[in-house]
């Protein structure tokens, strides 16, 4: 399974290192190539204090480095994957836009990591709305 998480502030990069502890292969997307970086950056440091505690198997610290990755290709990212994890700002106009462009580049599934906006709303302008959903993590993810 290949999953592309969109955000690189707080919450994204531990939900993409929380996938491939998983067995889970997970892009990180970004604005810019920058921002995917520092995503990226984050998420190898939140898998290092994990693995410094004991907190993961060795086998998952390997395969997080091997299947974590970052990008700013958003359509050519979000094409090739199975499920899509938002976690943007809170702005239902931004996350209406953005499910309304998901769901013409991707037949995944869809999901939003808000914690306060109805995915009903968010789904609105989707052609397949049945696919939109909440996956809502605490902080750390």
């Amino acid at each position: 399974m290949r999953a592309a998480v969109i955000g690189t502030g707080m919450m994204g990069p531990g939900i993409a290192m929380t996938l491939t502890l998983g067995g889970v292969e997970a892009v990180i997307l970004g604005r810019t190539a920058e921002s995917a970086a520092a995503g990226l950056a984050a998420a190898r440091r939140q898998l290092e204090l994990l693995a410094a505690n004991d907190l993961v198997t060795a086998e998952q610290v390997a395969f997080s480095r091997a299947h974590l990755r970052c990008s700013s290709l958003f359509e050519e990212e979000v094409a090739g994957v199975d499920l899509v994890i938002e976690s943007g700002p809170e702005n239902l106009p931004f996350k209406q836009e953005l499910f309304a462009k998901l769901d013409g580049l991707t037949g995944a599934i869809l999901t939003s990591n808000t914690s306060g906006l109805s995915i009903t709303a968010i789904a609105e302008r989707c052609q397949h709305p049945e696919r939109v959903m909440t996956t809502h993590f605490w902080n750390p993810p």
